[in-house]
């Protein structure tokens, strides 16, 4: 083939096996918790919650805000899937 025939095709697929997995960009649980507002960011990436759980990024949305316990402040419900046992649950963080 000429043109734009193999040869792209063969470059593109050359490329993509010479690039590592690791420098092919963040997972989606980084997106993810990266999505989130600044002030939830904190409290899913400690250790304490990131060794339990992950985020449950199957779902759409996945975190709602809203100010749950009338204090006048905004809070994030988060869905979450608990690492050890695959259970699906929603973390409720306080703003």
């Amino acid at each position: 083939m000429t043109g734009l025939g193999a040869l792209p095709i063969t470059a593109a697929a050359a490329f993509l096996l010479a690039v590592p997995l690791s420098a092919q960009g963040p997972d989606a649980q980084t997106l993810a918790r990266d999505g989130l507002p600044r002030w939830a960011q904190g409290t899913v990436a400690a250790p304490a919650f990131a060794q339990r759980f992950s985020l449950d990024v199957d779902r759409n949305p996945y975190y709602l805000t809203g100010d749950f316990d009338a204090d006048g402040l905004q809070d994030i419900a988060i869905a979450i899937r608990q690492r050890a046992t695959s259970k699906r649950g929603i973390a409720l963080v306080r703003g």
